[in-house]
């Protein structure tokens, strides 16, 4: 069986096969993985790198049944295949841009579900017939047609608590799955005996029944995990939407490519993270960002998939289709390592093993000492009840479905998660970092006066043309305010944008060549502008124009940090001038020895460096620093792609209203989580008494066991209702 098994697998280890499969820059490998249950299954399989040195990494994507490896040779991937198959669960290798499906598992579930539920009513009705009295030939009819139907219980339906019982042994890695195994063949043995012996008080009909409320059991909350788990898909809002291509042909969403160049029509949503081609056009970003105001984008700028087009039709080039988009991953990767060992789950589980193993070493004195005092057959029944009703599973489930619904929670309020450990930091922060333009402030600037006091139709046009290839929000400022006024006036001979060396500086400005001349956009700093935000145009070094902003406090700013203040330290840090940040820390009532301004990238890093449990919030490339090195990041609704990909939290709602219900989140997680256990251990704990007491009855205990994780379901509800 096992050469055959490797046969199965070894085109992976072929160069000219595997490379549908495998990442080549990750040197990664995806499986659709069959037979996931619980937690218990996740931590078991991402511990393969500790059974195959090929294998680097193991990631476990529960919500969608995938299986994530990083390797060392490509050689030698059969083996990790065959070290999957071999710790019981069943792995099919995916192309790279396969998705996962679970039809086979669940299939495979509901199949084992019926056989249970079938035999087991079946052989309840034969064993009520041998209780009430059928005697002779349809009595022995009876009990072997008992024992015929409970046969496929025990080698099929019961098949899947093998392989966790298996892998404690094997693997010594603890599995709930271990007493009810134990428990299944101690009945199973002591019915056998009977039967053979002639005795009619056999165990066949509780037996099926208690493991047919197991799976039942496990089903409905597998399936609730994975609801909970599967990440939202943007291609959802794009059903039945065709976009037109150049060649004059339609296509969905999905099956657009990179390079495609398509016409986007006034109303449809951009499909791709794109180029725009066109001159300018302006976008509803609400729907990936919160931000109720439209803004302008010129030619040659990024596009996130989820725009919306408001202004009249404009083209675009895809770069990454909707799949691979960047809103895309970002949800996604907001569940992909929710199951991932952290503080919580960890807690859970050593419980969920200290459980275990009182529930082993309880029941076997008990059936020693108890065995010569009440009978061992008494003694069995009293174990076996207690090792059905004290089975750990709302605790092993508890975590994880909690932290699911954490996610899901925050997601709904537009707070996406990357990080699994968030709820564990957030309960520690005491310090809270703010950017100000676009955090605390609104980031939408509005022209507040220029010099001259009129500005040339050809000094606008300047000014737009070298602000096209940027996404501050100076530039979208000025392209609300002036990119409809240039577009009418048709009698203009408009500035060409035949710029050499047309370069954005962070955070300082723009510079450009045309010809024999240098113009510069530079932000103002002298302290004659300090208390406005200002930039000021250059032509070989000389100022020709200069542009004055207003970017008012956010309405809530206020609010949120009286709100606050009693449970944080409130900073802010700044690379605009010390007279505007104070102004700003005035409005919203942050202490003056608690602003920085004037500061680099780095110099904001080393600031938040300095202070343990810290969040630092902010939404620009001069932030990624910061954010990266605080305990917890966080990046506004309009913060750059590189901004969002090194912070553990990014809200998709505008303004910082989401940053309340983020607490308001972690408080109940830590809440429904400490409650979860609470009521696990005392449910387990009472139930197990009462079983070794003999007031619970083997089947009966089969009822009950999942009620303790009806519980946990119930209390997780409860806790985000």
């Amino acid at each position: 069986m096992k050469n055959q098994f490797i046969n199965d697998y070894i085109f992976l280890n072929n160069p000219e096969s595997n490379h549908y499969y495998i990442d080549k820059v990750r040197n990664l490998i995806r499986f659709q993985v069959d037979g996931l249950h619980c937690s218990s299954c996740v931590h078991l399989l991402e511990q393969i790198p500790k059974y195959n040195s090929n294998c680097t990494a193991a990631r476990v994507f529960f919500g969608e049944s995938k299986l994530e490896i990083n390797f060392k040779d490509s050689k030698k991937l059969s083996d990790i295949a065959e070290l999957i198959k071999e710790l019981g669960y069943t792995p099919h290798p995916l192309k790279i841009n396969e998705d996962a499906k679970n039809d086979a598992d669940v299939s495979q579930d509901l199949r084992r579900l019926v056989v249970a539920g079938a035999c087991a009513s079946q052989i309840m009705i034969f064993s009520f017939a041998i209780y009430f009295g059928a005697d002779g030939i349809l009595k022995g009819l009876f009990r072997w047609a008992s024992l015929v139907l409970f046969l496929p219980v025990l080698f099929y339906s019961a098949a899947p608590f093998y392989k966790g019982a298996w892998n404690t042994i094997k693997h010594r890695v603890m599995h709930i799955d271990l007493p009810i195994v134990i428990a299944l063949w101690m009945t199973t043995g002591f019915s056998i005996w009977h039967f053979v012996n002639g005795v009619d008080d056999f165990y066949f009909d509780s037996t099926a029944g208690f493991i047919f409320l197991i799976l039942c059991a496990r089903f409905l909350v597998k399936r609730t995990q994975k609801s909970l788990l599967s990440p939202q898909q943007l291609r959802q809002h794009y059903s039945n939407q065709v976009f037109q291509l150049e060649n004059g042909q339609f296509r969905p969403a999905e099956d657009l490519e990179n390079g495609n160049v398509i016409t986007l029509r006034s109303g449809q949503s951009v499909p791709a993270d794109s180029t725009l081609l066109s001159a300018s056009a302006l976008f509803d970003t609400s729907m990936m960002n919160g931000e109720s105001r439209p803004l302008y984008f010129s030619e040659n700028l990024t596009l996130l998939a989820g725009y919306k087009l408001i202004s009249e039709n404009a083209r675009l080039k895809v770069n990454k289709n909707l799949a691979d988009s960047e809103l895309s991953n970002l949800i996604e990767n907001s569940f992909k390592n929710l199951l991932q060992k952290n503080d919580y789950i960890n807690k859970s589980d050593k419980l969920a093993q200290l459980l275990l193993a009182v529930v082993m070493i309880s029941g076997l004195a008990f059936f020693i000492i108890g065995g010569s005092i009440l009978g061992y057959e008494e003694a069995l029944r009293r174990v076996l009840a207690l090792m059905v009703v004290a089975c750990p599973c709302a605790l092993a489930f508890g975590s994880p479905l909690t932290l699911a619904m954490a996610f899901r929670k925050a997601q709904s309020l537009g707070i996406t998660i990357r990080n699994p450990d968030v709820f564990e930091k957030l309960a520690n922060v005491k310090h809270i970092f703010f950017d100000k333009t676009g955090t605390l402030t609104e980031g939408v600037l509005k022209i507040d006066s220029t010099w001259p006091e009129v500005l040339s139709f050809e000094t606008k046009t300047l000014i737009i043309e070298l602000e096209k290839i940027s996404k501050h929000p100076v530039a979208f400022a000025l392209r609300e305010a002036w990119s409809n006024e240039l577009s009418h006036h048709h009698n203009l001979r408009l500035v060409k944008s035949n710029f050499t060396s047309h370069v954005e500086y962070l955070g300082s400005g723009i510079s450009a060549e045309q010809g024999q001349d240098f113009f510069e956009i530079k932000a103002l700093s002298d302290s004659i502008h300090s208390n406005k935000m200002a930039i000021e145009l250059l032509k070989n070094k000389v100022p020709i124009a200069r542009v004055y902003f207003n970017d008012p406090l956010r309405p809530e700013a206020r609010a949120l940090v009286d709100g606050l203040k009693d449970r944080f330290d409130f900073f802010i840090l700044s690379g605009d001038r010390k007279n505007r940040v104070l102004n700003i820390a005035q409005e919203c009532g942050i202490s003056a020895d608690h602003i920085y301004w004037e500061l680099y990238p780095e110099d904001k890093e080393d600031i938040v460096k300095k202070y343990k449990y810290s969040m630092m919030i902010g939404d620009g490339l001069n932030d990624t620093l910061a954010l990266s090195k605080s305990d917890v990041g966080v990046s506004m609704s309009t913060a750059h792609d590189l901004t969002i990909g090194t912070s553990d939290i990014t809200f998709l709602r505008g303004g910082l209203k989401p940053l309340v219900d983020l607490f308001t989140i972690q408080k109940r997680t830590l809440n429904t989580l400490n409650r979860n256990l609470a009521l696990a251990l005392l449910y387990n704990s009472v139930a197990g008494v009462l079983a070794l007491a003999g007031l619970i009855s083997p089947l009966t205990a089969a009822i009950l066991m999942p009620i303790s994780t009806g519980i946990v379901v119930v209390s997780c509800y409860w806790g985000y209702r």
